[in-house]
């Protein structure tokens, strides 16, 4: 026998017991089985609250806050970004360590 229940909740833990029954009654109950439902595959959403600061003719400091959206932790950031005249867009990696989003 088979039977799939749908429209469970992801990443949550479930115990799942059988009774059969017949005419005389219900018969005795098979050991629960735990299982846990898979978590939903989902990117991170965007950065909230970027902002930017000039400090100095030559740099500029960035500043954001952690995806609200994502499963698991954040591993790398990438910021992309072009000059004046939109040319080649640059991208800048850095793993999680060595960006930290500040808030303000």
């Amino acid at each position: 026998m088979q039977v799939t229940i749908q429209n469970l909740m992801p990443d949550t833990k479930y115990r799942f017991r059988v009774v059969a029954h017949n005419g005389n009654g219900q018969g005795e109950s098979s050991a629960a089985l735990k299982v846990a439902t898979q978590a939903e595959v989902q990117v991170s959403g965007p950065a909230p609250n970027l902002q930017a600061v000039s400090t100095s003719p030559t740099s500029v400091s960035l500043s954001w806050d952690k995806p609200l959206t994502g499963n698991g932790e954040m591993l790398t950031y990438k910021l992309y970004y072009t000059d004046k005249s939109y040319g080649d867009e640059q991208v800048r990696r850095r793993r999680r360590s060595g960006i930290q989003p500040l808030g303000y």
